[in-house]
């Protein structure tokens, strides 16, 4: 089972079960079959957003690292063991940021 028929199965079946096993029947497939497609397409999803995710955390860490003009804050920001002192040290290298932004002096 392939995304285009999931779909042309959803806009047939808008009105309720029993018309989609009617049309799930009149192309030969069942109502798990149905379910594996879309935990297959759930999946696939979710591995999309996952590096989605760690590709713009890269680029906002290395936009900080450039920015900033003390290292020892960047390497604070990374290997603190206190959740509450990362976040400290991120804040501050969030406003030194904007602030270089603002002012021109990130090119």
């Amino acid at each position: 089972m392939n995304i285009t028929e999931l779909m042309e199965i959803a806009e047939v079946t808008k009105n309720g079960e029993t018309e989609l096993v009617a049309e799930l029947d009149k192309r030969g497939f069942t109502i798990e079959q149905l379910k594996e497609a879309f935990d297959k397409v759930v999946s696939v999803i979710r591995q999309a957003w996952k590096a989605v995710k760690k590709w713009v955390n890269g680029v906002i860490d290395g936009l900080i690292f450039a920015a900033t003009n003390n290292p020892k804050h960047y390497h604070l920001y990374k290997h603190a063991k206190k959740y509450r002192t990362r976040k400290k040290y991120r804040r501050k290298l969030l406003r030194e940021m904007a602030l270089n932004m603002a002012g021109g002096a990130f090119v």
